[in-house]
């Protein structure tokens, strides 16, 4: 599943409307994404891969999740970017 291609009001619609099943149905989810907003709004559990070959940078449960555009999420994201950042050896 990949909502990236889509425009900014369907990519929100199905964000809320993932969250609906899941919080209605109770079953586990995995999805992959390459947007930090997207993964804050959505996890309870990040785990963030990079490098070649893959590895896991990050692995933490998301206290902010489901808290789209506000400061706490915002420095969620940036901390994600940042561990994305210093993972990558050029």
């Amino acid at each position: 599943m990949n909502f990236g291609a889509l425009d900014t009001v369907t990519r929100s619609t199905l964000q809320d409307e993932l969250v609906r099943i899941w919080r209605q149905t109770g079953k586990t989810i995995l999805f992959v994404t390459h947007d930090l907003d997207e993964a804050v709004f959505l996890a309870d559990r990040i785990v963030m891969l990079a490098g070649r070959p893959a590895r896991i940078v990050q692995d933490h449960y998301n206290l902010a999740a489901r808290l789209r555009k506000t400061p706490a999420g915002a420095r969620l994201a940036q901390n994600l970017a940042e561990a994305l950042a210093d993972s990558y050896v050029i």
